[in-house]
């Protein structure tokens, strides 16, 4: 069987939106959770745009740019 490959990406774009739990730590730590709990899987790489919004087109957020 063929594993599966994920990535993560994460950002938090407001001081608020951290406050409230949604931290990029917790949200990384809740991804990887799912990841462990599928058969095969293989997390390859986690990409984090700290306080960028996302109305900012992909090419203005580094880490998905990255990605993409």
């Amino acid at each position: 069987m063929v594993g599966r490959k994920y990535v993560i990406y994460n950002r938090v774009s407001t001081d608020e939106q951290a406050e409230r739990g949604y931290s990029l730590e917790a949200m990384i730590e809740k991804c990887c959770c799912y990841i462990e709990s599928q058969e095969n899987s293989t997390l390859v790489k986690t990409y984090v745009d700290k306080g960028f919004s996302g109305i900012l087109l992909p090419s203005k957020r580094p880490a998905l740019n990255q990605l993409l």
